[in-house]
C-alpha cells in the first residue's frame, strides 16, 4: 500500500486516541470477575459448598483462612498489573506476595511445637491432602485465562513473570473459593497445601505466559 505524503503528515500529525484513565481499572473488574464467577460456577458442580458453611464462616480459622488467600491476591493483583506497563519495577511487591506465607507459619508454629507426634501429622495432612492443591489448581484454570487475557491486553515485555503472576493470582483466588467447599481448618494444613496449589497455578501461568502473551 503506497501512503501519499499529505496522507502521511496528516497521520502523523493527528492527536493520539485518548484513553480512560479508569480504563485498566475496568477491565480488571470485567475479566476477574468473570472468572470467579467460572471457577465458583466449576466448584460447585464437582465439589459442592460444605453444608456447614453457615456456621464455620463465623469461626476464627475460617476467617483466617479467607483473609490468607485474600492477602495472597491482592499484591498479585497490583503485581500483574504493574507488569503490563513496561519498565515498572515490582521486587517490593514480590516481597508483599511472600509476606502472607510468613505470617500463616508464625501463627501456625506455636500450636504445631506444642503437639504431639499423631496430632502434628494429623495437622500437616488433615483428611484431604492428596486432594487439595490439584482441587485449587484446577479451579484457577477459569480464572488463569481471565488473567492471562488481561495481561493480554496490557503491554507486558517481561512475559514469563507476567504469566507466573497471573497464575500466582488464579491461584489465590481459586483457593478463596475452594474455601467455601474445603473441611480443612488447621493452619499448618492450609499454609502447606493451599499454597502448594497456588504454586501450581504460578507454575503454569510462567509456563504459557511466553506462549500467550507474546506480542
Amino acid at each position: 500500500m503506497i501512503v501519499k505524503t499529505d496522507e502521511l503528515i496528516a497521520l502523523l500529525s493527528a492527536e493520539p486516541e485518548r484513553i480512560s484513565k479508569h480504563w485498566m481499572a475496568k477491565h480488571f473488574s470485567v475479566s476477574i470477575t468473570s472468572g470467579l464467577v467460572l471457577s465458583a460456577l466449576l466448584m460447585q458442580v464437582i465439589y459442592g459448598v460444605r453444608s456447614d458453611l453457615a456456621q464455620s464462616a463465623l469461626e476464627g480459622y475460617f476467617i483466617i483462612k479467607v483473609l490468607f488467600c485474600a492477602s495472597l491476591a491482592l499484591p498479585a493483583s497490583i503485581a500483574m498489573m504493574a507488569l503490563g506497563r513496561p519498565g515498572v519495577h515490582i521486587k517490593w511487591l514480590v516481597l508483599a506476595m511472600g509476606v502472607p506465607f510468613l505470617l500463616m507459619l508464625l501463627l501456625a508454629l506455636p500450636s504445631f511445637i506444642e503437639a504431639s507426634e499423631a496430632q502434628r501429622h494429623l495437622m500437616i495432612f488433615g483428611q484431604t491432602w492428596r486432594s487439595c492443591p490439584f482441587n485449587i489448581f484446577l479451579l484457577s484454570l477459569p480464572l488463569m485465562f481471565s488473567s492471562l487475557g488481561l495481561s493480554k491486553e496490557l503491554a507486558p515485555t517481561r512475559l514469563r513473570q507476567s504469566g507466573a503472576c497471573s497464575g500466582f493470582l488464579a491461584g489465590a483466588l481459586a483457593a478463596l473459593i475452594y474455601c467455601l467447599h474445603c473441611p480443612e481448618s488447621d493452619l499448618v494444613f492450609i499454609t502447606l497445601w493451599y499454597s502448594m496449589g497456588v504454586l501450581l497455578s504460578m507454575g503454569l501461568g510462567a509456563f504459557l505466559g511466553p506462549k500467550i502473551l507474546r506480542w
